[in-house]
């Protein structure tokens, strides 16, 4: 554990495919590879970079073709399982949005990662990745897809034809994004890069359905036709395992007697400060009621244990 004061919450989402024909050999396209390939970005759940996860679902518009079953947003709370069985799915051309308990920030390398469910390394269902800082203006980051034939319900994309998609990398492994990315972006000056709250997963609806492609999710940051696995039913759509937190803003400052910790409040939320001697369990210390602030701060006494931990989560 690199960091002592680490935030604990996540969200989930994931599809399940139940049908996929044998893996293709690696491609040539310009992109990162599968997993465990030499360039590959894909970033497991227990990488040391990770300090938090999503903490609640706070909009969905579920897509067409989807079973009752999978809509279970719940789903997306917590770690992400790596289980294809424990899952939401968006549905075609549907969309989630998910709110993180602190804000991820923008610092050097990847900012935060999106964990799908793709049961082997091509049978790859996509989604477009948008963020906010208010909950109103999205920033989608640019994304490339070098596909040029449709891609049938149970046939495959080559992960090296694709970039800035979740769902590049099979289940147990995530997308990385980074907020610098999207500096130069039109929508850009709608972004507070030191407080990104909100992050937006959009269906890719990869087949030739004229209700769809002129659609924004049916097309490329270059304007051309995404293609994925299409169509697909039940668990239709991408699917979400999670939503990893590389940067967010907990800070430890040395204080008399102890720690003060600070961190930029959820707007509307209540505060609970817990405590655990061993990462494992852990203890509600403290509920501090909402506030107006953006920045709080609370003092951890430290007493005679031989090492403590503190972290903080919202409640609203």
């Amino acid at each position: 554990m690199t960091n002592p004061f680490l935030f604990q919450s996540f969200v989930v989402i994931f599809a399940l495919s139940l049908v996929a024909k044998p893996a293709m050999a690696d491609g040539g396209g310009p992109f990162p590879p599968r997993v465990g390939q030499p360039g590959s970005t894909a970033v497991a759940p227990d990488d040391p970079r990770i300090v938090a996860w999503a903490h609640r679902m706070v909009a969905v518009e579920w897509g067409e073709a989807l079973s009752e079953e999978w809509k279970a947003p719940e789903r997306a709370l917590g770690p992400a399982s790596g289980n294809i069985m424990d899952v939401v799915s968006l549905g075609r051309g549907g969309w989630i949005t998910y709110e993180t308990a602190l804000p991820v920030i923008d610092r050097a390398g990847p900012d935060f990662a999106v964990f799908g469910n793709a049961h082997n390394d091509f049978f790859l269902e996509l989604a477009f990745v948008e963020v906010s800082s208010d909950g109103e203006n999205f920033v989608r980051f640019p994304a490339t897809s070098l596909t040029e034939e449709p891609v049938p319900a149970f046939g495959n994309v080559d992960p090296t034809m694709v970039d800035g998609f979740a769902g590049k990398y099979r289940v147990g492994w995530a997308v990385p994004f980074d907020l610098d990315d999207l500096r130069a972006e039109p929508d850009a000056e709608y972004l507070d890069f030191n407080d990104v709250r909100y992050i937006r997963l959009v269906d890719v609806v990869g087949g030739t359905d004229e209700r769809f492609t002129s659609l924004p999710q049916s097309r490329d940051s270059g304007g051309r036709l995404v293609y994925d696995p299409f169509p697909t039913v039940g668990s239709a759509g991408f699917d979400l395992d999670g939503i990893a937190v590389f940067h967010s803003e907990l800070r430890a400052e040395p204080a008399p007697g102890g720690i003060t910790l600070r961190w930029r409040a959820q707007p509307g939320a209540a505060t609970r400060v817990l405590r655990s001697t061993d990462l494992r369990e852990w203890s509600v210390h403290d509920t501090l009621p909402p506030a107006d602030m953006a920045e709080r701060a609370w003092f951890a006494p430290i007493g005679t244990e031989e090492r403590v931990f503190f972290t903080v989560e919202p409640v609203w």
